[in-house]
């Protein structure tokens, strides 16, 4: 169907003709289409059909070799089309009439306009509703066995039975494949680690080691003084200001040093308020980044090793990547030889002299010791050094997590992979 929708609005308007409005009658509530409302119409609908003939005409005259038209018809159009292929060629064909034109609701009804009388060299073929040329299928003859089936029942009013032995049919369906079913083709480590948190809370019935970031508590604005954010938010935040500490920072002589805290807490306050005018992170960061949890990691010695590596031009940070792996590494249930395309975000690294080290931040509200901290990111920092070991052929020696929540390192000893031999 040809589309109509610019004529049926209740103001219609045109350059020459002005505005064309309903008229309403508000004593009998009845509303009615103003003779200048008409107008518009028509001529909306005139060049808006014309436009549609340019789009016929220009989508029947691409075909290359052969063209065809399928479209649903009335009966007394097939038998029009039928009609006109008997007609002789020396029939002068007839114009269709600017009148059937304009008024025509659809492509099929204005060509079987202009073919019931046009001695046109075109096959013309009807499919008769319910029938098929090439005979029923077996899918097409169970449709009907079940239709019947389902008239019988509804004509005994038995109806009831009928429904619940559909329904029991459908839970007693079984998946063939069930060691496939938490099966990705393509998940990110995000995901990944949300499906093994989940299943470990089903088997154990306890809560995870710290709490979803959603779940977060946040302080009152007038008790904390402070913008409070959302875990993720949070997460997100800081993970971009870690990104984009540049020189003004990471080159201070004194970022070091402890007795120097308080003047450095204003630069890097300072800094971010820069940053956000710059448009490098978002409004209100400045109040939601506590400076001092940026000093703390920067004092640190695995800090230090962080600024040594930015001043030799060692230092990457936030680098995507994407890896084929094993689907048994993300869940022992499925098969080995099934493949995942797995898509991660690495934090941070730096290379030193006898290899790679892995940094990855943590903003969520601990509530273990270290070890149990490490053991719950072990296998994800573990794709993330078999990332890098891909992209780059180093090894990665080290593993660490930051976590901002406690202000220290956290060892992660990573798992033994086949392609570097690490133990």
């Amino acid at each position: 169907g040809m589309n109509r929708r610019d004529e049926s609005a209740a103001v219609l308007a045109d350059d020459r003709f002005g505005l064309g409005l309903t008229w309403f009658d508000l004593k009998t509530r009845v509303k009615r289409s103003t003779l200048r409302r008409y107008a518009i119409a028509e001529k909306i609908r005139e060049e808006s059909v014309g436009e549609e003939f340019r789009v016929l005409y220009v989508a029947m005259t691409r075909a290359k070799e052969k063209l065809i038209l399928t479209a649903r018809v009335k009966q007394e159009a097939a038998d029009q089309l039928l009609a006109a292929q008997d007609l002789p060629e020396e029939v002068e064909p007839t114009p269709v009439s600017w009148l059937h034109r304009v008024n025509t609701s659809s492509y099929a009804k204005i060509l079987c306009e202009a073919l019931s009388d046009h001695p046109a060299p075109i096959d013309i073929r009807i499919m008769r509703s319910g029938s098929s040329p090439a005979g029923e299928t077996a899918q097409e003859k169970e449709q009907k066995t079940a239709d019947r089936e389902m008239t019988e029942l509804v004509n005994s009013n038995n109806i009831d039975r009928y429904l619940l032995d559909q329904i029991l049919a459908k839970f007693d369906h079984a998946y063939v494949h069930p060691e496939l079913r938490d099966l990705y083709v393509k998940t990110t480590v995000t995901e990944m680690k949300e499906r093994m948190a989940e299943r470990e809370a089903e088997q154990d019935g306890v809560r995870q080691l710290y709490r979803s970031t959603e779940e977060e508590e946040t302080v009152p604005v007038f008790l904390a003084g402070r913008k409070t954010e959302t875990g993720a938010a949070r997460g997100t935040l800081y993970h971009r200001v870690m990104e984009i500490l540049d020189a003004e920072i990471l080159a201070l002589d004194n970022i070091s040093n402890q007795d120097e805290i308080n003047k450095n807490r204003d630069i890097v306050y300072k800094w971010t308020i820069k940053q956000e005018n710059k448009g490098r992170i978002r409004a209100g960061a400045s109040e939601a980044v506590r400076p001092e949890d940026v000093l703390v990691f920067l004092c640190s010695s695995l800090g230090q090793r962080y600024i040594r590596a930015w001043q030799s031009g060692k230092l990457f940070r936030e680098k995507q990547f994407m890896m084929g792996v094993e689907a048994n590494r993300l869940d022992p249930g499925i098969p080995s030889d099934e493949p995942v395309l797995l898509q991660g975000v690495i934090d941070a690294g730096f290379e030193e002299e006898d290899g790679i080290v892995l940094l990855d931040y943590k903003t969520d509200r601990v509530h273990g010791d270290a070890a149990e901290l490490a053991e719950k990111y072990r296998i994800q920092l573990s794709l993330y050094a078999m990332a890098i070991e891909r992209c780059t052929g180093s090894l990665v020696k080290e593993a660490w997590i930051w976590s901002f929540d406690k202000g220290e390192a956290v060892a992660v000893s990573l798992e033994k992979t086949e392609e570097t031999g690490r133990s």
